[in-house]
């Protein structure tokens, strides 16, 4: 076998491929014998044709057609391994010679990745403490967060600060026809909820039982709504079914076992529980936003192209994201947004491509860096990590079980691996110091983060996930250790290492009608 190599913009290559007369011959009598077993021919028993007479009744261009289909697939991957090529998609073959087989195939591999001088980044550590304000607003929200709503004792207008339960429809001005699902038994908070002015303003005053159309009108460039409503007058139909007031408990050392489960006894240890996770979550932000700024300086420095079917996949692993997201966090199908949006799917796929082709770039990079710094993950990191996340837990031995299903076990390898990387890059650009300083800051133990892993391990059991709002920090709050987003789906990478350390991917909420973005 002959094989030339040519490269061609896009990461893809060509390769004419030609076997010798000898190699060819060989895979003509391959191709006499599968070929003869196949026929039945008078005076003969099956598979005894001489050759001769095959080729005088069937034709030599059947042995010849054969030959070249057993051919085509073991030399093409012989000539990939040969080059040192990793295809990512699928190839096409032009056949310009059947005796003796010639044929090119084009196909986009794998792209060559430098990473230049990567180690001459730097960062600084960014400083890191929590003030006495800080601590006072966080256990202020964890006061309104668990003391309880009642409704007034007697009828009452709705008022500022009050938790209003009602029923709203969105219609365009002069159309029949909703413009949004109808929200049912939507919870505000009046001066808490984003909504837009003119609707907190037509609550205020309603009595349960009231119903009320307000008009809301919006600008060509009014960023408040969304872009389709922009230039667009819409009747906004309330129905308010239920008003309630907040009824705040005592700030003491009951409230403190209240809030915390039982776990303090006093105010002032939940202040110092507070402060910890107030701290840990600065730390684990410092250490995001540093690693952000060094996979954006990385990713801009390095010049490569990306095969357009890895990033089909990416945008294919974000239009999941999206549709995820949707399902679980609003109740709505990706069809039904796209239809509220009146955007296409192709249209949503183009819009995500930049960002997807910036993502995988970046995890390229990244998975570069990983590959020359030695960075890897062994079963054992693994076993160590699950003992890690059991520790302490009511049912360690079914939570270990659970962790020990081969697919948590590869997320926790993602994130070990993303952790890790992550602790690598950050100690080369700060020169060891570390993502935040002071380092040495004490803070308070607690419980294991609930990672990716954790919660979906959590919904492999019967046991009730308790809610954390980002509003109230707890002692489940992320640990310093802890790296940033869980790897997402698998995006056209030739294995199952993804990438996606530090890069602010949230996918945007699709906003709620009535509010503001």
């Amino acid at each position: 076998m002959n094989v030339a190599v040519e490269r061609l913009p896009d990461s893809q290559v060509v390769l004419d491929i030609t076997t010798d007369e000898q190699e060819f011959n060989k895979a003509l009598d391959r191709a006499y014998r599968k070929v003869v077993n196949q026929v039945r021919m008078p005076g003969f028993r099956p598979g005894k044709v001489p050759r001769h007479i095959l080729e005088k009744m069937m034709g030599r261009d059947v042995l010849i057609e054969q030959a070249d289909r057993d051919l085509l697939d073991p030399l093409y991957q012989q000539a990939v391994e040969q080059e040192n090529l990793t295809p990512v998609g699928e190839p096409s073959v032009d056949i310009y010679q059947a005796e003796p087989l010639g044929f090119k195939i084009t196909v986009e591999v794998y792209p060559t990745i430098d990473p230049g001088d990567y180690t001459s980044v730097r960062v600084e550590p960014r400083h890191v403490a929590i003030s006495d304000e800080q601590v006072d607003e966080a256990l202020d929200r964890l006061h309104k967060q668990h003391s309880p709503w009642e409704e007034p004792a007697e009828p009452r207008p709705a008022q500022e600060g009050d938790r209003v339960t009602l029923d709203v429809t969105v219609h365009e001005v002069g159309s029949d026809e909703p413009f949004r699902e109808p929200l049912t038994d939507s919870v505000f908070v009046l001066g808490q909820d984003n909504l837009f002015p003119a609707l907190h303003d037509a609550i205020i005053g309603m009595s349960v039982g009231d119903e009320k159309t307000a008009e809301l009108s919006f600008g060509e460039d009014d960023e408040a709504a969304d872009a389709n409503m922009r230039g667009k007058s819409f009747n906004y139909g309330l129905n308010l079914k239920k008003i309630e007031e907040q009824h705040l408990l005592p700030l003491d050392d009951d409230f403190a076992g209240t809030a915390s489960g039982g776990k303090q006894a006093t105010l002032a240890a939940l202040r110092d529980d507070l402060r910890n996770d107030l701290l840990r979550a600065e730390r684990q932000q410092a250490r995001s936003e540093i690693g952000a700024d060094l996979v954006k300086q990385i990713g801009e420095a390095t010049d490569f192209a990306i095969p357009a079917v890895m990033i089909d996949k990416q945008v294919d692993s974000q239009v999941e994201e999206l549709r995820n997201h949707l399902s679980q966090d609003h109740g709505q199908t990706l069809e039904t947004h796209l239809r509220l949006e009146d955007k296409s799917l192709e249209e949503l796929r183009d819009e995500l491509r930049p960002e997807a082709a910036r993502r995988l770039r970046n995890s390229l990079v990244l998975r570069e860096i990983a590959t020359r710094e030695g960075v890897s993950v062994t079963p054992q990191d693994i076993d160590a990590e699950i003992e890690r996340l059991v520790a302490g837990m009511e049912n360690p031995d079914q939570m270990r079980q659970i962790y020990s299903g081969s697919y948590i076990r590869g997320m926790l390898e993602n994130e070990l691996f993303e952790r890790s990387l992550l602790d690598r890059v950050i100690a080369i650009a700060t020169e060891g110091r570390g993502a935040y300083e002071p380092a040495d800051e004490p803070a308070a133990a607690a419980e294991p983060a609930e990672d990716a892993a954790q919660t979906e391990a959590a919904a492999s059991t019967e046991e009730p996930a308790a809610a954390v709002t980002e509003e109230a920090p707890t002692a489940s709050a992320a640990t310093e250790s802890e790296a940033a987003p869980a790897a997402s789906a698998d995006a056209g990478l030739p294995d199952d290492k993804s990438i996606t350390i530090a890069e602010g991917e949230a996918v945007a909420e699709s906003e709620t009608p009535g509010t503001e973005k």
